[in-house]
């Protein structure tokens, strides 16, 4: 909750900072549900209260990797599984991070179920669709379902990285495997 709010807020400021001609703040956050340990870290020298442990590395691997995507909040497939009936998401992909042998599947938060204008349902649909196609190996179809994506929000990061790859691999397609 506190990342939706959060965002909304930035949003709110960028629009107030754009029509005085100001520079934007745009805040990428990772957010990941698992065990953490918390408390002051460190040597009598130096001390910091922190918090370690797996989930919190791979918090910070899905806060690095919203650039690659255009978005701003990602999230787990364990956040996603804990908070999907109150919050809406949309798939982004399988990632590999660095230190796990498994791809894990990851969601951009979007905002609170029932919260979104009808017009940005139908952007999130859309994109959907074309995840789906893509996922077939459908690259013109998901390109074009990306494209609808993309008339409705031209700002819509995950549509314009997807609408690129089913370009390349329309003109390259990847191995079977894939």
């Amino acid at each position: 909750l506190s990342a939706v709010q959060m965002q909304a807020r930035l949003e709110e400021l960028r629009a107030a900072w754009r029509a005085q001609g100001r520079d934007e703040l745009k805040v990428r956050m990772g957010i990941n549900t698992g065990k953490a340990v918390a408390g002051n870290m460190g040597s009598h020298t130096r001390m910091n209260y922190t918090v370690m442990g797996d989930s919190v590395n791979l918090a910070s691997r899905l806060e690095g990797a919203n650039k690659y995507y255009g978005s701003y909040t990602m999230a787990s497939e364990y956040t996603w599984l804990a908070t999907k009936d109150h919050f809406r998401y949309r798939e982004l992909d399988r990632i590999r991070v660095v230190g796990k042998a498994e791809p894990i599947r990851v969601f951009e938060l979007i905002g609170l179920k029932g919260g979104l204008s009808d017009a940005r349902e139908a952007v999130l649909a859309s994109f959907d669709t074309g995840l789906g196609l893509y996922r077939q190996r459908r690259w013109k179809e998901a390109m074009n379902a990306f494209a609808g994506a993309l008339r409705a929000d031209l700002a819509d990061g995950p549509s314009r990285v997807y609408y690129a790859r089913c370009r390349k691999f329309i003109a390259s397609p990847p191995a079977a495997e894939w």
